[in-house]
């Protein structure tokens, strides 16, 4: 066997270690990503209960009469933190699961090309 060989032996034999963790790291990425998105409902829901229930003072009446002036007011209150969060966690979990899949891609490659070296000998 020439060193090549054996470097792609060696790889092949990693190889399905660093997909379980890619695998593991892309779960857990999406699984923050979903928190994320989950709080920023939540927070937007009790915003539009709250300006759902405001009302003028002045007239008694609801302050925001449409419903697009009350999308509006909660969007206007929402944390720009919790949205900067959904979508960096969006951010990683895409890349994590590019990584995962990358090592994949690797995976066959790496036993492609041991196919082809073994065929020739």
């Amino acid at each position: 066997m020439t060193t090549g060989t054996i470097s792609i032996i060696e790889q092949l034999t990693d190889q399905p270690k660093v997909i379980r963790e890619a695998r593991i790291e892309a779960a857990a990425r999406s699984q923050a990503h979903d928190r994320a998105v989950e709080e920023l409902r939540s927070n937007k829901a009790t915003l539009m209960q709250t300006v759902t229930s405001k009302v003028d003072p002045t007239t008694g009446k609801p302050e925001f009469t449409n419903d697009a002036a009350r999308h509006a007011a909660v969007e206007a209150g929402q944390s720009p933190m919790l949205v900067a969060a959904v979508d960096q966690s969006h951010q990683a979990s895409v890349e994590a699961s590019i990584t995962l899949q990358y090592e994949q891609d690797v995976f066959s490659s790496l036993r492609a090309i041991a196919r082809l070296a073994d065929s020739g000998d």
